[in-house]
């Protein structure tokens, strides 16, 4: 019972870097998909590139304002990577809950 309770714990702070992880992964894909570099997605926001590509890596989150403003610059709306990322953290507690 006890490993049972610190592998749920430890899915616990896992499960939510995984969904950002897979987050990062999409913001990547829409930007390529958009035929949009970093250079050019950053000048769109009035910022330098090194800031895309930290929000890109993972060195920097973003808060929900400036992924708004990201969306609105690369032309694709919000809610559909919102929807993603619930679901997505859905999904990992309910993996939780069958262990």
């Amino acid at each position: 019972d006890f490993q049972l309770i610190c592998l749920t714990a430890n899915q616990l702070e896992i499960d939510p870097l995984i969904a950002y992880r897979q987050f990062q992964g999409n913001l990547v894909e829409l930007r390529q998909s958009a035929g949009i570099t970093q250079t050019e997605l950053a000048r769109k926001l009035g910022r330098p590139q090194s800031y895309i590509s930290k929000v890109e890596s993972g060195d920097r989150r973003i808060d929900v304002v400036e992924y708004v403003q990201l969306m609105k610059a690369i032309g694709a709306a919000p809610e559909p990577l919102i929807g993603k990322l619930a679901t997505n953290l859905e999904n990992s507690r309910n993996r939780r809950t069958l262990v």
